[in-house]
This record gives C-alpha cells, sequence and structure tokens, in this order.
C-alpha cells in the first residue's frame, strides 16, 4: 500500500457509514479529507467512526420539530425564493433545501428536507 492511499479497511468502514445512513454523503466527503489529510501529514489514521464522532458529522435523527423550526426560518428568511418558486421557478426550490443543509450542517437529509419544504410551501398557499 502507498504512503498516500487510505486503508482500505477505513475506506470501506466509510463507504458503510455511507450506505447505512449514519452520515450523509457531504459528511463522507469531509471524513475522507480528513483520512487523506491524515496520511498526506503522516499522523496516525483514525477510523472513519472516530473522525465521525470527534467532528460531530453523525446525521441528525431529522426530528420533525428541529427540522420544522429550520423549514420556517428559511423560508421566512428568503421570501424572494419562496416567491420564484410559487411562480414556478423550480431552482428555487434548491436554493431553499441548499439554505436548509447549510443550517443543519449537511447533516439531514436533502431528499427529506425537499419534501418537507414543499409540503411547507404548499400548507403557506392554503
Amino acid at each position: 500500500m502507498s504512503l498516500d492511499a487510505v486503508d482500505p479497511d477505513n475506506f470501506t468502514r466509510l463507504l458503510t457509514l455511507i450506505k447505512e445512513g449514519t452520515i450523509t454523503d457531504k459528511s463522507g466527503v469531509e471524513v475522507l479529507r480528513v483520512m487523506l489529510d491524515q496520511r498526506l501529514n503522516k499522523e496516525p489514521a483514525e477510523t472513519p467512526a472516530a473522525i465521525v464522532t470527534r467532528l460531530n458529522l453523525a446525521r441528525s435523527p431529522d426530528d420533525a420539530g428541529a427540522l420544522a423550526t429550520v423549514i420556517t426560518e428559511i423560508i421566512t428568511g428568503n421570501p424572494k425564493a419562496v416567491e420564484d418558486y410559487t411562480n414556478g421557478k423550480n431552482g428555487a426550490l434548491n436554493f431553499l433545501v441548499g439554505q436548509a443543509m447549510k443550517k443543519t450542517r449537511g447533516r439531514s437529509d436533502p431528499g427529506e428536507l425537499n419534501r418537507l419544504i414543499v409540503e411547507a410551501l404548499r400548507n403557506r398557499e392554503a
């Protein structure tokens, strides 16, 4: 194995964390960056699980109450994007989901956020 390569067992563990939904894809990229930096700097290699714990990258449990608060803040704080979405610009929804992902530090499922934001926008119109 090259000194610049990530340990295959740790890489497999990282993929398992992503596949099981323990971390999001975005968090997986962050863990991989840390793993590569450790190899590059010849530091002792942490396991992916240890990195996830240390950096608090575990996927949030998508607590409905917490997400509802985030979604309300995003909708209230971005009236132009809400108006654009209401006028049929679907790209505005991607912006709103991105803002929610930013607020949850990438720890929420973007598909679930998308669904919840659409639902909140529809309820707003009703």
